[in-house]
């Protein structure tokens, strides 16, 4: 097996540093393998000096009472060391693709300025304040990784992973959302990466799906002084656990006071990280365990309560296998226009189980930012008249070149008209342009006809409409 290339801006000395790794996502790009790592550093936090089963134990009890709402004053996670690494690697070096817990050694190099190549070291959740990868660091003369023992994965499992993490019941997912009608969906211009605001007629994000920022290599690709509406606390619906798709609290800590709908997934060092932050925010974490579940939205809350739910918001779980497969998807559906919203992250259209069944579908997220579509994996079909709307998210001249041609394709074949440039087309919208790529760009799609950018998003985030 060959070792990752790696470069690295400046040089200086440094010791050889210890790391548990677990990969997060694997992009293949121009015969390259474009990873993205999470990483702890073995010595650090609760690490130095003790046994890692003796960690464990306190991990399993710390999160146990995060859960129940008696969080210790005692910050357990806060000494750890977590990092994103991206890299690149030859595609034969198979021993990414397994889903198990890997050691790393490296010499770790201090760099600066956005400029930095592949791989960067991207800082944590905890200190939303401290610049990110302004501040970073390279990892040099990185050794191939190894596979950890089964019993330490197991322990590593408990201190990072959801392995303890109780389930949330359909009637607590239920009750994290606050019942009023949603007027339009806003895909809001957050890089290489993706967030959806679904708005109530005031002009307020209800909910948001996904609340990503670009990273590392797309980190150039994030607007301006990006920032999130938090003024009605929206509950935060994570399609999967990707960095590109929760980023954005880093940008607007406030998100940590939500609650938070999860999939339970296998996740790393810092989305655990995460987790404990929402947490030690005020807000809550409830997984979602379940199949589907079904939230009766209304004009008037107490209307919904009553049973004269105007609309339906249904949260479903994607029947793949892979991280991006396995998330969540959203769909909204209008009661008196007969009208559908279907909102997904990154999973494959095939794994969507209510999709070839939808009625009166108008507004479409397209999956995985516009990748490539796998064999046999065709994107629901536009209906043949009436409003519709295509929603791409992803990052001027990003590191994936989303959106990826065949995408495109596969979508006009399927009646999504593309016709003109970016962002423009009949049927599609996009949140970025060649014209201003780090201007904060936002564009929105509604039930019957194109609306207008509501006021108080516009206002709150200081959003320029693309459309």
């Amino acid at each position: 097996m060959t070792s990752p290339s790696i470069d690295a801006t400046s040089a200086s000395a440094g010791g050889e540093e210890r790391f548990f790794a677990r990969v997060e996502a694997i992009d293949e790009i121009d015969g390259q393998s474009t990873l993205v790592l999470d990483v702890v550093r073995s010595d650090s936090g609760p690490f130095s000096g003790r046994r890692l089963v003796d960690v464990s134990r306190e991990a399993a009890d710390y999160w146990a009472k995060a859960f129940r709402g008696r969080l210790a004053a005692d910050d357990f996670l806060a000494g750890f060391e977590t990092y994103i690494v991206v890299l690149q690697t030859s595609p034969s070096d198979q021993i990414w693709q397994l889903e198990r817990w890997l050691t790393l050694t490296a010499r770790r190099l201090a760099t600066a300025g956005d400029g930095v190549a592949v791989p960067a070291l991207v800082g944590e959740f905890v200190r939303p304040e401290k610049p990110s990868e302004d501040d970073v660091e390279d990892l040099r003369s990185l050794t191939p990784p190894s596979l950890v023992s089964a019993a330490q994965g197991a322990l590593l499992d408990r201190i990072f992973d959801m392995s303890d993490w109780p389930s949330a019941t359909a009637a607590e997912i239920a009750a994290a959302f606050d019942w009023r009608a949603l007027s339009q969906v806003v895909s809001i211009d957050v890089g290489q990466g993706s967030a959806l605001a679904l708005v109530d007629s005031s002009g307020h994000p209800r909910v948001y799906f996904d609340v990503g920022a670009g990273f590392g290599p797309n980190k150039r690709t994030v607007p301006v002084g990006l920032s999130f509406c938090t003024c009605r606390r929206p509950v935060v619906v994570l399609s999967h656990w990707d960095t590109d798709h929760l980023h954005g609290a880093r940008y607007e800590p406030n998100l940590l006071k939500s609650r938070w709908v999860v999939p339970r997934q296998m996740i790393g060092p810092t989305h655990a990280r995460l987790a404990n932050s929402i947490f030690r925010a005020g807000g809550k974490v409830l997984v979602f365990d379940i199949q589907r579940t079904e939230v009766a939205l209304s004009p008037r809350a107490w209307w919904a309560r009553a049973g004269h739910a105007t609309q339906t918001l249904v949260l479903e779980r994607c029947t793949g296998r892979t991280r991006n497969d396995s998330g969540l998807s959203v769909m909204v559906w209008d009661l008196l226009r007969e009208r559908t919203w279907l909102l997904v992250g990154d999973a494959a259209y095939r794994y969507l189980p209510s999709a070839p069944s939808l009625q009166g579908l108008c507004v479409l997220s397209a999956s995985h930012h516009g990748a490539a579509l796998g064999v046999g994996d065709a994107p629901p079909a536009a209906p043949a008249i009436g409003y519709l709307r295509l929603l791409y998210s992803f990052g001027f001249e990003n590191a994936y070149d989303h959106p990826r041609d065949v995408a495109v394709q596969s979508h006009e074949k399927a009646g999504w008209r593309h016709a003109g440039a970016w962002p423009q087309g009949v049927d599609v919208l996009a949140t970025t342009t060649p014209s201003a790529p780090q201007q904060r760009n936002a564009v929105a799609a509604g039930w019957l006809r194109r609306p207008n950018l509501p006021r108080h998003l516009v206002s709150c985030q200081q959003l320029a409409p693309l459309r």
